[in-house]
């Protein structure tokens, strides 16, 4: 059987489906991981052998109606795991209107691989006609939270730095590269405002965005001159632009704003405190036993407070101060920890100690008439040459001035790191690693 997985978000996504697939690979099957938009190319060019294709958003556009109907149509079978909205959010119905995904829409999957009770039962209760293809599975993401994934945390400073409080960003609305008003033109291209209000919603949330950034601006300059014993590290979230937040912290001498590029999972597990506003990383740290502040004001129009329940809650800077302090003396903090654990059982499942297993016994279940198939070395030789001639016939329309091409990528997959991780996760699998061909630098086929 071969598994096409597209990634949006290689530094969030990539070690999750690595994890994926060595676990397919154990089983004879081969997985390729490459852009949505190179795998719809060479679907349309007829050089990808039929197989399951594995998509992180349940809600289905038209655009993207279109996409998924022409895998269909080519004997492809769908599969869906969300990389994180439903655990966000306080009430599941808000997931399903920021999402825009509604009880008509097109619903292509042979499976649905769901984080917990939660999203699995409410998934079940709204696509009633189709509950038998909602799987609580766990995420294959969750799993490298754990602490037998600890290998991959390797610390990013020197022993002898300072211990360092981290501070996670979560407003790439606002400080991201892309204006809003660009993500605005998204939001409706993908028919998220399906009503005045969730158009509303939007735009109330780009503000309460602005108000709970700029509070986190001050806190950070606040605690830079409260804390001189400690470093203050501000990890930009991967859609931010590092630029804008080295722009704002230029003279704070303890404060670094650190690269985005790669996994924030190290930076979580070695800090001695994250603080954050309606960010998963809260999620991450709990599983890793990392104490959390969750500062600033409530998210009201967005509703993204699964992450502000966990924690301490801290809305003034007097309260973040009286936060540190709990948190500095662990013993004190062990209430909150235990708190945190009791709010995420429902929204996610750490019991499982095997969800990539669970999902691709459910693809050769379901899948069954495609697990003969496999990539050969031709089908490799004609995926190559198909994105070489794209990629040069695309750099001569653009030396002609046509416009509104959009780009493959804008992200490689980092060979060094995936190769280092599929190590580590192998190891811990005790499963072999899995055989490794670069297509490109952007396209990567394990097994």
């Amino acid at each position: 059987m071969v598994i096409y997985i597209p990634v949006e978000i290689p530094v969030r996504e990539l070690p999750g489906y690595l994890l994926l697939s060595i676990v397919a690979a154990s089983r004879g099957h081969k997985v390729l991981i490459a852009s949505g938009i190179d795998l719809w190319l060479l679907k349309r060019l007829k050089i990808l052998t039929k197989g399951c294709y594995l998509i992180k958003n349940m809600n289905v556009p038209s655009v993207s109606k279109t996409v998924y109907d022409g895998f269909l149509n080519d004997g492809f079978d769908m599969y869906c795991q969300e990389q994180e909205s439903s655990i966000l959010f306080g009430e599941f119905s808000s997931h399903l209107n920021v999402l825009g995904i509604n009880k008509d829409q097109f619903v292509p999957f042979k499976g649905v691989f769901c984080w917990g009770k939660r999203d699995t039962n409410n998934y079940k209760n709204y696509f009633d006609s189709k509950k038998d293809i909602f799987y609580n599975t766990g995420s294959v993401r969750l799993e490298l939270w754990k602490e037998k994934y600890a290998a991959l945390c390797q610390a990013k400073r020197s022993p002898n730095a300072k211990p360092y409080i981290l501070v996670v960003s979560n407003f790439s609305y606002i400080m991201g590269d892309n204006h809003w008003s660009n993500l605005y033109l998204t939001h409706k291209q993908l028919e998220m405002f399906q009503s005045n209000l969730q158009e509303q919603t939007f735009h109330n949330t780009i503000a309460q965005e602005s108000k709970i950034c700029s509070d986190m601006i001050l806190a950070v300059k606040h605690l830079s001159r409260k804390n001189p014993k400690y470093d203050i590290v501000l990890r930009p979230h991967p859609a931010d632009s590092t630029s804008n937040w080295k722009n704002i912290f230029c003279d704070d001498e303890n404060v670094s704003v650190v690269d985005n590029s790669d996994s924030i999972d190290a930076w979580i597990q070695n800090a001695k405190a994250i603080i954050h506003n309606g960010c998963t990383s809260a999620i991450e740290a709990v599983i890793r036993s990392v104490p959390i502040i969750s500062y600033g004001p409530d998210r009201i129009h967005d509703d993204l407070t699964i992450p502000n329940n966990l924690g301490i809650r801290a809305k003034s800077l007097e309260e973040l101060d009286r936060s540190l302090e709990i948190i500095f003396d662990r013993d004190s903090y062990e209430v909150y920890q235990r708190n945190s654990e009791r709010v995420l059982d429902p929204v996610i499942s750490l019991d499982k100690e095997n969800s990539a297993l669970e999902m691709i016994k459910i693809m050769e279940k379901k899948s069954y008439e495609l697990l003969q198939n496999d990539i050969l070395a031709m089908d490799i030789l004609n995926i190559k040459v198909a994105k070489f001639l794209k990629k040069n016939y695309d750099l001569v329309r653009r030396i002609f001035g046509v416009k509104g091409l959009s780009a493959q990528t804008k992200y490689f997959l980092d060979q060094k790191q995936a190769q280092k991780e599929l190590i580590l996760i192998s190891k811990v699998l005790e499963l072999p690693e899995p055989k490794v061909t670069w297509v490109s630098k952007n396209c990567l086929l394990l097994g």
